[in-house]
């Protein structure tokens, strides 16, 4: 397992939290991709989500209900890559408010990077942090 905050060290021109939630006591023993929004089929503790806007449900109640989903099932945080540059590829305000509450980290990917950079950087920092 690694400190989310290594993580997020070693990522930081990568990604970028939109929200407040602490990040301290977090820890990540894997990577996963979402490519769909059944969280208890797939999601395990521990793992470090990503997704892009586009499989992030559009209807805000439905998007909360996974972001609660994914804290439920403790996963270690969600980091997002929004499609387009527009703002209906960014979180909303009320999503980000509601991870808050429950205390979730959200992440944004930089528009340049792909999954593979990042899911090959925390790869290479589990190896060196057993």
């Amino acid at each position: 397992m690694i400190d989310l905050r290594t993580v997020v060290k070693k990522e930081k021109k990568r990604i970028f939290q939109v929200n407040s939630a602490s990040l301290h006591g977090r820890t990540a023993n894997a990577i996963t991709i979402m490519d769909n929004d059944a969280v208890h089929q797939w999601a395990r503790s521990g793992e470090i989500v990503i997704t892009s806007s586009r499989m992030m449900p559009e209807n805000i109640d439905i998007a909360k209900q996974v972001i609660q989903k994914l804290a439920q099932k403790n996963t270690c945080c969600l980091m997002v890559k929004p499609y387009t540059d527009s703002i209906s590829s960014k979180f909303p305000a009320e999503l980000k408010d509601y991870a808050d509450q429950l205390d979730f980290p959200l992440f944004e990917i930089d528009k340049d990077v792909t999954y593979i950079q990042i899911m090959n950087d925390f790869n290479t920092l589990c190896k060196r942090h057993p």
